[in-house]
């Protein structure tokens, strides 16, 4: 009797997801630097007033395109084949869309372009990436642990409280990697700590142009998990370094590389 190849079936490897939840809200289009001419036109967004400008300008919105970007490029470099990352980019704005659904980055050529309109649909974008993250054809229970990052510049639409405690306290969402990235003091970090492990997973850009340094860390942090003995341990990254040896040097020459990646 002969052997059928065709009934041999290839075991899953297991995967790193990595799920973003970005605010492209109208407030996203606030001009943080650059050349530009004040215009006197006013208008009310997000319940604050702002002013137009005419120039070569440096918004919220690009510093968070850039810093995407730049975390995508990180793990396209490190090329693991044994612990992949996947990703997911969710926007919550004038709609809540999943521009990027789950997927191994070294199948993306590119990630979409961010363009911030809208409101802040919060509740929203919390229950469809839950509903993901419970679909097991999507994320399998063989996966290691998502890492989910909510990023966020300002107070979001209202009704959002029980879809977050929903997020954080039951099911498969409960048990996530949970970071945040508070953009400018408009940002709501009450209800952004809610969201995260614990305190030193809240990360603040004051600036737009530190968003960058909160995207390297969490980039890196996700890089330790996947050299760790057990990535589902969910260890801050200077203690999972000091751990393990193996883990330090690797994280040294991933430093190295990606370094000119968050430099815009």
């Amino acid at each position: 009797m002969g052997f059928d190849v065709s009934k041999i079936t290839q075991s899953k490897v297991r995967s790193m997801p990595v799920i973003l939840l970005l605010d492209v809200s109208d407030s996203m289009n606030i001009v943080e630097s650059g050349e530009f001419v004040r215009t006197g036109r006013f208008a009310e967004k997000d319940g604050h007033k702002v002013e137009f400008v005419e120039g070569n300008t440096i918004r919220r919105i690009d510093c968070l395109n850039k810093s995407v970007k730049a975390m995508f490029q990180s793990f396209k470099l490190q090329a693991d084949k044994e612990l992949p990352v996947q990703m997911s980019v969710f926007t919550f704005g004038e709609t809540v869309e999943q521009i990027m659904p789950l997927t191994d980055v070294q199948e993306v050529f590119s990630m979409p372009e961010l363009h911030a309109c809208g409101d802040t649909p919060l509740k929203e974008v919390l229950e469809q990436s839950k509903a993901m993250i419970e679909d097991r054809s999507q994320i399998s229970s063989k996966d290691y642990k998502p890492c989910v990052v909510l990023v966020s510049d300002g107070e979001a639409n209202p009704g959002w409280e029980d879809a977050l405690e929903t997020f954080i306290t039951d099911g498969r969402s409960s048990k996530c990697d949970r970071w945040a990235v508070s953009i400018s003091k408009d940002a709501d970090k009450k209800m952004l700590s809610k969201f995260v492990l614990n305190e030193e997973q809240l990360l603040e850009a004051d600036k737009a142009d530190t968003i960058a340094e909160c995207f390297k860390l969490i980039t890196m942090s996700v890089l330790a998990r996947t050299k760790t003995q057990n990535p589902n341990d969910l260890v801050p990254l200077s203690s999972s370094a000091q751990a393990d040896s193996s883990v330090s040097e690797f994280m040294k020459e991933q430093e190295a590389r990606i370094a000119t990646l968050f430099q815009f």
